[in-house]
């Protein structure tokens, strides 16, 4: 069996787990990265008020994602390019959150995803680390990380990382990856404040 797998990141215009406005995705075959599906993302109104930190970090600005498509408008393809892969995030509580909780705003029927955190995994697995930011662990493996925080970069370095954990766990299964690391797939679904204020919205109409 190969490592077959996609590796999803999303950045966001504020804490506000709804407010994704970039996503990049990256699918491995073999532990091969061989394509990817990117895109700028336009906040839905009640969500699009950016923060001066967020911004700061990402470097995206509201401008930027004036034109940019909504969620909704892409998540077929998303979920065509993700096709019955197993999806693994750097952080999947946040990705995992920002997926759930951008899909229940834009009216997605199926506001929950499986995913599986390269994070934990790496967090037990190695040891000796100051910390396991994705930068940390992607420059003590030697992978390139030359645009962090873009969506499409982080998506790879942490395709990468599950790459070289595999390759320590000598699996060539994702799931006995999980299993061996002690971090199962697990379901993630809207955070509270979103789910909140969208049932307290259902309520009115």
């Amino acid at each position: 069996m190969s490592l077959d797998f996609c590796a999803i990141d999303f950045e966001t215009a504020s804490w506000d787990r709804a407010s994704a406005i970039q996503v990049g995705i990256v699918r491995v075959r073999d532990r091969q990265v061989v394509d990817q599906f990117a895109t700028l993302l336009r906040p839905l109104p009640g969500f699009d008020e950016f923060s001066d930190a967020a911004i700061e970090i990402h470097h995206i600005t509201p401008e930027m994602v004036a034109r940019a498509p909504y969620w909704r408008d892409c998540y077929s393809a998303v979920r065509t390019f993700i096709d019955e892969d197993r999806l693994v995030s750097y952080n999947a509580r946040f990705d995992g959150q920002v997926f759930a909780s951008t899909s229940l705003i834009s009216g997605i029927d199926d506001a929950s995803v499986e995913m599986g955190c390269a994070l934990t995994w790496a967090q037990r697995t190695l040891t000796g680390l100051s910390n396991h930011r994705l930068a940390t662990v992607a420059a003590h493996f030697g992978i390139e990380l030359t645009n962090h925080h873009d969506a499409t970069a982080d998506a790879v370095a942490c395709a990468q990382v599950v790459i070289h954990l595999a390759t320590i766990y000598e699996v060539d299964s994702i799931d006995e990856l999980a299993r061996l690391a002690n971090g199962q797939f697990s379901f993630y679904q809207a955070d509270k404040k979103t789910l909140a204020a969208y049932l307290a919205d259902q309520t009115h109409h």
